[in-house]
Protein backbone atom coordinates (compact mmCIF):
# COMPACT_ATOMS: atom_id res chain seq x y z
CA UNK A 1 0.00 0.00 0.00
CA UNK A 2 1.03 3.64 -0.51
CA UNK A 3 0.81 6.41 2.08
CA UNK A 4 -0.94 9.57 0.89
CA UNK A 5 -0.12 13.13 2.05
CA UNK A 6 -1.75 14.23 5.30
CA UNK A 7 -4.38 16.82 4.41
CA UNK A 8 -7.24 18.31 6.47
CA UNK A 9 -10.54 16.42 6.35
CA UNK A 10 -13.92 17.39 7.77
CA UNK A 11 -15.27 15.08 10.49
CA UNK A 12 -18.68 15.25 12.16
CA UNK A 13 -20.01 13.16 15.05
CA UNK A 14 -23.77 12.60 15.32
CA UNK A 15 -25.27 11.48 18.61
CA UNK A 16 -28.77 11.15 20.04
CA UNK A 17 -31.49 8.50 19.76
CA UNK A 18 -32.68 9.79 16.35
CA UNK A 19 -29.24 9.95 14.69
CA UNK A 20 -29.69 6.86 12.51
CA UNK A 21 -33.10 7.83 11.16
CA UNK A 22 -31.92 11.41 10.64
CA UNK A 23 -28.79 10.56 8.64
CA UNK A 24 -30.57 7.76 6.76
CA UNK A 25 -33.00 10.33 5.36
CA UNK A 26 -30.27 12.74 4.25
CA UNK A 27 -27.81 10.43 2.50
CA UNK A 28 -27.76 7.83 -0.27
CA UNK A 29 -26.32 5.01 1.86
CA UNK A 30 -28.27 2.54 3.98
CA UNK A 31 -27.40 3.90 7.42
CA UNK A 32 -29.99 1.70 9.12
CA UNK A 33 -28.09 -1.39 7.96
CA UNK A 34 -24.77 -0.33 9.53
CA UNK A 35 -23.68 -2.24 12.61
CA UNK A 36 -21.11 -0.88 15.09
CA UNK A 37 -17.69 -1.00 13.45
CA UNK A 38 -19.11 -0.92 9.91
CA UNK A 39 -18.84 1.87 7.36
CA UNK A 40 -19.81 2.87 3.85
CA UNK A 41 -19.40 5.56 1.24
CA UNK A 42 -22.36 7.84 0.75
CA UNK A 43 -23.56 11.13 -0.73
CA UNK A 44 -25.61 14.09 0.40
CA UNK A 45 -27.80 15.23 -2.48
CA UNK A 46 -30.26 18.01 -3.22
CA UNK A 47 -34.02 17.41 -3.69
CA UNK A 48 -33.23 17.31 -7.43
CA UNK A 49 -30.69 14.54 -6.87
CA UNK A 50 -27.61 16.68 -7.48
CA UNK A 51 -24.43 15.91 -5.53
CA UNK A 52 -23.75 18.27 -2.63
CA UNK A 53 -21.07 16.33 -0.72
CA UNK A 54 -19.11 13.07 -0.84
CA UNK A 55 -19.15 11.25 2.49
CA UNK A 56 -17.69 8.39 4.46
CA UNK A 57 -19.95 7.11 7.26
CA UNK A 58 -18.80 5.01 10.23
CA UNK A 59 -21.09 3.55 12.91
CA UNK A 60 -20.41 3.13 16.61
CA UNK A 61 -22.84 1.79 19.20
CA UNK A 62 -23.70 5.30 20.40
CA UNK A 63 -22.70 7.56 17.50
CA UNK A 64 -22.33 8.02 13.76
CA UNK A 65 -19.20 9.58 12.27
CA UNK A 66 -19.22 11.39 8.93
CA UNK A 67 -16.18 12.39 6.92
CA UNK A 68 -16.22 14.86 4.02
CA UNK A 69 -14.01 17.39 2.25
CA UNK A 70 -12.76 20.04 4.65
CA UNK A 71 -14.17 22.87 2.53
CA UNK A 72 -17.67 21.34 2.64
CA UNK A 73 -17.76 20.76 6.40
CA UNK A 74 -19.14 24.08 7.69
CA UNK A 75 -21.82 24.18 4.99
CA UNK A 76 -22.80 20.55 5.57
CA UNK A 77 -23.07 20.94 9.35
CA UNK A 78 -25.15 24.12 9.05
CA UNK A 79 -27.43 22.56 6.42
CA UNK A 80 -28.13 19.49 8.51
CA UNK A 81 -28.71 21.50 11.68
CA UNK A 82 -31.32 23.58 9.83
CA UNK A 83 -33.49 20.51 9.19
CA UNK A 84 -33.43 19.26 12.79
CA UNK A 85 -36.98 19.94 13.96
CA UNK A 86 -38.25 17.40 16.48
CA UNK A 87 -35.38 14.92 16.09
CA UNK A 88 -33.13 14.30 19.07
CA UNK A 89 -29.80 14.67 17.25
CA UNK A 90 -26.60 16.52 18.10
CA UNK A 91 -23.98 17.30 15.43
CA UNK A 92 -20.42 18.10 16.53
CA UNK A 93 -17.41 19.18 14.48
CA UNK A 94 -14.55 16.89 15.55
CA UNK A 95 -12.13 17.81 12.76
CA UNK A 96 -9.45 19.23 15.08
CA UNK A 97 -9.47 16.14 17.28
CA UNK A 98 -8.97 13.48 14.61
CA UNK A 99 -6.67 13.28 11.59
CA UNK A 100 -7.22 10.96 8.64
CA UNK A 101 -4.33 8.86 7.35
CA UNK A 102 -5.06 7.44 3.90
CA UNK A 103 -3.33 4.40 2.44
CA UNK A 104 -4.01 3.68 -1.21
CA UNK A 105 -3.98 0.23 -2.77
CA UNK A 106 -5.87 -3.03 -2.93
CA UNK A 107 -5.21 -4.74 0.37
CA UNK A 108 -7.14 -5.96 3.37
CA UNK A 109 -7.79 -3.23 5.96
CA UNK A 110 -6.26 -3.37 9.39
CA UNK A 111 -8.48 -5.38 11.76
CA UNK A 112 -10.84 -3.15 13.74
CA UNK A 113 -10.65 -3.68 17.48
CA UNK A 114 -12.06 -1.61 20.36
CA UNK A 115 -8.62 -0.20 21.26
CA UNK A 116 -7.71 0.81 17.70
CA UNK A 117 -8.55 4.02 15.83
CA UNK A 118 -11.44 4.09 13.39
CA UNK A 119 -10.55 2.30 10.14
CA UNK A 120 -12.55 2.61 6.90
CA UNK A 121 -12.05 0.25 3.90
CA UNK A 122 -11.71 3.01 1.27
CA UNK A 123 -9.86 6.28 0.73
CA UNK A 124 -10.08 9.52 -1.23
CA UNK A 125 -8.20 8.21 -4.28
CA UNK A 126 -10.25 5.00 -4.63
CA UNK A 127 -9.26 1.55 -3.27
CA UNK A 128 -7.44 1.70 0.06
CA UNK A 129 -8.09 2.37 3.71
CA UNK A 130 -8.38 5.31 6.08
CA UNK A 131 -7.28 5.37 9.71
CA UNK A 132 -8.72 8.10 11.94
CA UNK A 133 -6.70 8.93 15.05
CA UNK A 134 -5.64 11.77 17.32
CA UNK A 135 -2.77 13.98 16.10
CA UNK A 136 -0.37 12.21 18.50
CA UNK A 137 -1.48 8.72 17.44
CA UNK A 138 -1.35 9.77 13.80
CA UNK A 139 2.26 10.97 14.07
CA UNK A 140 3.33 7.66 15.63
CA UNK A 141 1.37 5.63 13.07
CA UNK A 142 2.70 7.48 10.03
CA UNK A 143 6.25 7.43 11.38
CA UNK A 144 6.01 3.67 11.85
CA UNK A 145 4.77 3.20 8.30
CA UNK A 146 7.63 5.24 6.88
CA UNK A 147 10.21 3.35 8.95
CA UNK A 148 8.92 0.03 7.58
CA UNK A 149 9.34 1.24 4.01
CA UNK A 150 5.79 2.18 3.08
CA UNK A 151 6.02 4.37 -0.05
CA UNK A 152 4.89 7.99 0.41
CA UNK A 153 3.24 9.88 -2.44
CA UNK A 154 3.48 13.63 -2.85
CA UNK A 155 0.45 15.71 -3.87
CA UNK A 156 1.20 15.32 -7.59
CA UNK A 157 1.47 11.56 -7.19
CA UNK A 158 -1.81 11.43 -5.29
CA UNK A 159 -3.56 13.41 -8.01
CA UNK A 160 -2.23 11.06 -10.70
CA UNK A 161 -3.46 8.04 -8.72
CA UNK A 162 -6.90 9.59 -8.20
CA UNK A 163 -7.25 10.34 -11.90
CA UNK A 164 -6.06 6.86 -12.90
CA UNK A 165 -8.71 5.37 -10.60
CA UNK A 166 -11.41 7.62 -12.08
CA UNK A 167 -12.22 8.97 -8.62
CA UNK A 168 -14.01 12.34 -8.85
CA UNK A 169 -13.10 15.25 -6.61
CA UNK A 170 -15.97 17.43 -5.47
CA UNK A 171 -15.76 20.97 -6.81
CA UNK A 172 -13.41 19.83 -9.57
CA UNK A 173 -14.95 16.88 -11.43
CA UNK A 174 -18.39 17.05 -9.83
CA UNK A 175 -20.44 20.01 -8.60
CA UNK A 176 -23.97 20.73 -7.43
CA UNK A 177 -24.98 20.58 -11.11
CA UNK A 178 -24.23 16.86 -11.41
CA UNK A 179 -26.20 13.71 -10.68
CA UNK A 180 -24.23 10.95 -8.90
CA UNK A 181 -24.31 8.62 -11.91
CA UNK A 182 -22.54 11.24 -14.02
CA UNK A 183 -19.49 10.81 -11.81
CA UNK A 184 -19.68 7.02 -11.67
CA UNK A 185 -21.03 7.18 -8.11
CA UNK A 186 -23.59 4.41 -8.15
CA UNK A 187 -24.59 1.21 -6.37
CA UNK A 188 -21.89 -0.74 -8.21
CA UNK A 189 -19.20 1.54 -6.80
CA UNK A 190 -20.70 1.54 -3.30
CA UNK A 191 -22.12 5.07 -3.10
CA UNK A 192 -25.87 4.48 -3.39
CA UNK A 193 -28.39 1.99 -2.02
CA UNK A 194 -31.45 1.58 -4.22
CA UNK A 195 -33.23 -0.57 -1.64
CA UNK A 196 -32.91 1.63 1.46
CA UNK A 197 -36.11 3.63 1.10
CA UNK A 198 -36.70 7.37 1.07
CA UNK A 199 -34.07 10.07 1.34
CA UNK A 200 -33.63 13.61 0.01
CA UNK A 201 -33.01 13.35 -3.74
CA UNK A 202 -34.08 9.72 -4.05
CA UNK A 203 -36.72 10.14 -6.78
CA UNK A 204 -34.58 11.58 -9.61
CA UNK A 205 -31.63 9.33 -8.73
CA UNK A 206 -33.76 6.17 -8.70
CA UNK A 207 -35.63 7.21 -11.85
CA UNK A 208 -32.39 7.59 -13.76
CA UNK A 209 -31.17 4.23 -12.47
CA UNK A 210 -34.30 2.31 -13.42
CA UNK A 211 -35.50 4.10 -16.55
CA UNK A 212 -32.58 5.71 -18.32
CA UNK A 213 -28.91 6.57 -18.64
CA UNK A 214 -27.05 9.70 -17.67
CA UNK A 215 -26.67 12.16 -20.55
CA UNK A 216 -22.99 12.58 -19.65
CA UNK A 217 -20.43 10.72 -17.57
CA UNK A 218 -16.96 11.20 -16.19
CA UNK A 219 -14.39 9.28 -18.23
CA UNK A 220 -10.65 8.69 -18.18
CA UNK A 221 -8.78 9.86 -21.27
CA UNK A 222 -5.36 8.64 -22.32
CA UNK A 223 -3.18 11.61 -23.25
CA UNK A 224 0.19 11.47 -25.05
CA UNK A 225 2.96 10.65 -22.58
CA UNK A 226 4.11 13.68 -20.63
CA UNK A 227 1.38 15.96 -21.99
CA UNK A 228 -1.16 17.77 -19.82
CA UNK A 229 -4.64 18.97 -20.80
CA UNK A 230 -5.64 22.01 -18.72
CA UNK A 231 -8.96 21.64 -16.85
CA UNK A 232 -11.75 23.29 -18.81
CA UNK A 233 -10.29 22.33 -22.19
CA UNK A 234 -13.14 21.47 -24.62
CA UNK A 235 -13.18 17.91 -25.94
CA UNK A 236 -14.31 17.54 -29.55
CA UNK A 237 -15.26 14.78 -31.96
CA UNK A 238 -14.60 16.38 -35.32
CA UNK A 239 -16.48 19.64 -35.04
CA UNK A 240 -18.99 18.28 -32.50
CA UNK A 241 -18.62 19.22 -28.81
CA UNK A 242 -18.10 16.02 -26.83
CA UNK A 243 -17.39 17.38 -23.34
CA UNK A 244 -14.68 19.10 -21.31
CA UNK A 245 -11.64 18.19 -19.26
CA UNK A 246 -12.21 18.40 -15.49
CA UNK A 247 -8.81 17.39 -14.08
CA UNK A 248 -5.52 16.18 -15.49
CA UNK A 249 -1.96 15.04 -14.92
CA UNK A 250 0.82 14.06 -17.35
CA UNK A 251 -0.49 11.34 -19.65
CA UNK A 252 -4.06 11.22 -18.29
CA UNK A 253 -7.17 13.34 -17.82
CA UNK A 254 -10.68 13.05 -16.48
CA UNK A 255 -13.35 14.54 -18.72
CA UNK A 256 -17.11 14.87 -18.49
CA UNK A 257 -18.22 13.41 -21.82
CA UNK A 258 -21.59 13.20 -23.51
CA UNK A 259 -22.96 9.65 -23.59
CA UNK A 260 -22.62 9.33 -27.38
CA UNK A 261 -18.85 9.70 -27.13
CA UNK A 262 -18.19 7.27 -24.28
CA UNK A 263 -17.76 4.15 -26.40
CA UNK A 264 -14.34 2.53 -26.38
CA UNK A 265 -12.57 3.43 -29.61
CA UNK A 266 -14.22 6.84 -29.96
CA UNK A 267 -11.76 9.29 -31.54
CA UNK A 268 -11.62 12.55 -29.67
CA UNK A 269 -9.39 15.60 -29.64
CA UNK A 270 -8.65 18.33 -27.14
CA UNK A 271 -6.09 21.08 -26.79
CA UNK A 272 -4.60 20.29 -30.19
CA UNK A 273 -4.12 16.63 -29.26
CA UNK A 274 -5.81 14.12 -31.57
CA UNK A 275 -6.80 10.46 -31.24
CA UNK A 276 -7.67 10.66 -27.56
CA UNK A 277 -9.70 7.62 -26.46
CA UNK A 278 -11.88 6.98 -23.39
CA UNK A 279 -10.46 4.22 -21.16
CA UNK A 280 -13.06 1.81 -19.67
Amino acid sequence: MTLLPLIPRGILRLTGPDRVKFLHGLTTGNVKALKPGESHRSLHTSPKGRVLALLGVYAESDALWVETDADRLAWLKASWEKVIIMEDVKIEDRSTELLVTALAGRSSPFPQTPDMPICLPFCRTGPGIEVWATPHETAIFRDGLCKTGTPLLDEAGEEALRIANGMPRYGVDLTEENLPQEGGLDEDTGWISYSKGCYVGQEPIARLHHLGQAAQRLALLKVPEGEILPPGTPVLSGESPAGRVTSSCPGMALAMLKRAFLATGAKLEAGGMADLTPIP
